[in-house]
């Protein structure tokens, strides 16, 4: 009797497919963390921003001169421009984010197709390895049948 090893052809391809989901899996958790570090980044900005617009409320009750005032203007408005720059950097994040989770998405179901035709493969090779096992006992009992116990 010949034994036949399961091989499924496409071994590699789905090894590829593996790598290739896990390194997306990876780029998105550095996106997100590179999304949260920036959105620490904001909420200090903001809050620079506030505390900036108080003191300059402050010093105006206090009296500034012309140019104060302008030099704090200035100064908060570069700091609300910072914010803005910010915000464009974690939109933009987050559409890559987006992006690489659709191909993630494509990746998955890629590699569940291809698990999913490995394993029906695997059944197939099972049930005629069954048959040829049931056929060779047949063969064997049907010779010990005609012949005797010879085998």
């Amino acid at each position: 009797m010949v034994i036949v090893i399961f091989k499924f052809r496409l071994e590699k391809i789905l090894n590829l497919r593996k790598r290739e989901e896990n390194l997306l899996k990876h780029e998105i958790f550095d996106i997100r963390n590179q999304i949260l570090l920036i959105e620490k980044e904001l909420s200090v900005t903001r809050k620079t921003f506030k505390e900036k617009a108080e003191n300059f409320l402050n010093a105006l009750k206090e009296g500034l001169s012309g140019e104060e005032i302008r030099e704090h203007q200035i100064e908060l408005y570069l700091w609300k421009e910072r914010e803005k720059e910010i915000l464009k950097k974690i939109e933009s994040l987050r559409k890559k984010e987006e992006e690489l989770l659709n191909t993630y998405k494509e990746k998955r179901m890629e590699r569940r197709m291809m698990e999913k035709l490995k394993t029906r493969r695997y059944k197939n090779y099972l049930r005629d390895m069954d048959r040829l096992s049931r056929k060779h006992m047949d063969e064997i009992a049907e010779r010990r049948f005609w012949w005797g116990s010879k085998g």
